[in-house]
């Protein structure tokens, strides 16, 4: 019964929960990625660079600061929740979280620009995470102001645990601490050289292979000092330098190969052909400002690959109309589920190659699992289906139901889209049949319903050539009567656009603080500051955050996801 299922569903987002253009595909413009404003060749690179091999499997990185103006937007908006949240902790604080608890201290009054520096650190540090010799050891550098002043507030923090700080080891000039590591497990290295705290971890072996290049006392051959492939990254798909990365899928699955010791020919070949369909995985911030934080993540694809993906587009009418003018929240998108099907059982079969190519019986049998879940026959109303649409724009609570979680008022639609709706709507009358007392009209136009839900609102339903709808309210029918004769267009694979700042003061209005707290000890006193802590945090979220919006789609580069959140 699962178009049973499907019908619920769309009830209940109806029943709970612009740029007008017709077009699927014209998304509002703040939906779309903003590229960054950057020119990657008047970067002023770090020189952590020069330590980072350029064959290096996975790398994220800082090479820009993060903007002062977004440190300063920040506390102004969070100093409140964090100064709560520290004096909460020092309250709570026992003998097994003194160290925490001593940083914090060092820290408390510093969280400035001259208060970080004060500690020696830097107020706008750039950084690298990264392989440094395949994937282990994994090191961490970051810029300080001066080592010297950071080693000093080390040992003040030392001393306020009633500790003393390991001594230190020197080779080739530099001076390092090491954590050794138990029995089979990971080794650690922390150094404070060239300016830069540096933290690496891995194998015993791998750390001592590679501790020269991690102190610094050696470069590697090949670095990336000029920082080519990042910036190419910038250039390709529109990330800033304040964080920026990849995972380069050839690397990482040789990598993973050789530690398993099934490194073979056979083995390399197919790792080489999965890597020529999908070279690296890329992510990086879009914006990073004050009144707004966007971040991507790209599935880099090759041009067959591509096409293959965007083959699995599919026409959504209503779903530009359902994210514009601000929605409450809304969301929808398009798949072709049949060749999306396909696809996936080829992915398999590719898992299924190299696992037998590379000895690794896991892949192996984890592809045969897949393919076994996916090889079965679609139910036919499911290849009718190729996506949806709806939008929550207005709900109010009041009255006698105030503080309640039922409305008495809501404005919204949702949509299931098809290539022949109506023949969709049959097959559910089929599988349905309690749907039949609606009496829903095949006209093309939306008309009231008598649903017997729980509560008092204005109900419609209606099917059109391209679509199937519910809605609520007046601005409901509106857009699910638009979506009904809309123009279908291409649609991304999800969307979504919703308001924190909204979405939180509504909860809060429906859900009485004993409520929200029922489950905490009333008469303890750690209970009441989790309590604060908790409305303290909800309503600097309500304050601070506005409009978060997400899209996954496919472009010529690969496989897209994208987020933005703004900041009042």
């Amino acid at each position: 019964m699962w178009t049973l299922a499907l019908v619920v569903v769309v009830v209940a987002v109806v029943a709970g929960g612009g740029c007008k253009k017709d077009d699927g595909s014209d998304l509002p413009s703040e939906m779309k990625p903003r590229r960054a404003s950057v020119d990657p060749g008047k970067l002023d690179l770090p020189k952590l660079l020069e330590q980072i091999p350029a064959d290096t499997p996975f790398i994220v990185a800082g090479l820009e600061a993060v903007p002062l103006a977004y440190y300063a937007k920040m506390k102004k908006a969070f100093g409140g929740l964090i100064d709560a949240a520290f004096t909460a902790w020092r309250l709570t604080s026992s003998d097994d979280n003194k160290l925490l608890d001593a940083v914090l201290s060092e820290m408390d009054g510093k969280w400035n620009a001259e208060g970080i520096e004060s500690l020696g650190l830097s107020s706008q540090p750039r950084f690298a995470v990264y392989g440094q010799s395949g994937v282990a050891p994994i090191v961490a550098r970051i810029e300080v102001k001066d080592a010297k002043v950071v080693l000093a507030t080390f040992e003040r923090i030392a001393r306020k645990v009633d500790k003393e700080l390991p001594p230190m080891e020197t080779r080739g000039g530099k001076s390092f601490w090491r954590i050794p590591a138990k029995p089979g497990k990971s080794e650690g290295v922390v150094a404070l050289v060239d300016n830069q705290l540096v933290f690496a971890a891995g194998p015993p072996a791998a750390i001592e292979r590679s501790l020269d290049l991690v102190l610094g006392i050696e470069k590697p051959k090949d670095n990336l000092g000029d920082a080519k492939q990042l910036t190419e990254l910038m250039t390709r798909h529109g990330f800033g330098a304040n964080l920026i990365g990849f995972v380069d899928t050839r690397r990482i699955l040789l990598e993973a190969a050789k530690d398993e010791g099934r490194k073979t020919d056979a083995c390399e070949d197919e790792i080489a052909r999965i890597a020529k369909k999908i070279p690296r995985i890329a992510f990086g911030y879009g914006e990073l400002t004050a009144e707004r934080t966007s971040a991507g993540l790209v599935v880099e694809l090759s041009p067959e690959l591509v096409a293959k993906v965007e083959a699995l587009r599919t026409e959504v009418p209503g779903l530009a109309r359902a994210l514009s003018d601000e929605p409450l929240i809304a969301m929808g998108g398009g798949l072709d589920i049949a060749k999306g099907q396909e696809l996936m059982l080829s992915f398999a079969d590719v898992m299924r190659d190299a696992g037998e190519a590379c000895h690794a019986e896991e892949v192996v049998s984890r592809a045969k699992r897949m393919t076994r879940k996916l090889d079965k026959d679609l139910p036919e109303a499911a290849r009718k289906i190729t996506g949806f649409a709806g939008a929550l724009t207005e709900i109010e609570f009041g009255g006698r139901r105030r503080r309640t979680p039922i409305p008495d008022s809501l404005d919204a639609f949702a949509c299931v889209s098809s290539r022949d709706a109506k023949d969709l709507f049959e097959e559910i009358l089929d599988e349905a049949r309690e749907i039949r007392r609606l009496d829903i009209k095949t006209d093309g136009s939306m008309h009231a319903i008598d649903a017997k839900l729980p509560v008092e609102l204005d109900l419609y339903a209606g099917v059109g050539s391209t679509a199937l709808c519910t809605a609520a309210g007046k601005t409901g029918k509106s857009m699910a009567n638009h979506a009904l004769g809309a123009r279908p267009g291409k649609a991304p694979f999800f969307a979504a656009s919703y308001d924190w700042g909204k979405y939180v003061d509504i909860y809060l209005d429906i859900i009485p603080e004993r409520e929200l707290h029922s489950d905490f000890d009333a008469d303890s006193p750690r209970s009441h500051r989790e309590r604060a802590m908790t409305m303290t945090a909800l309503r600097t979220m309500s304050r601070v955050l506005g409009r978060t919006t997400m899209t996954v789609d496919i472009s010529d580069k690969g496989l897209a996801a994208w987020a933005a959140i703004e900041t009042k």
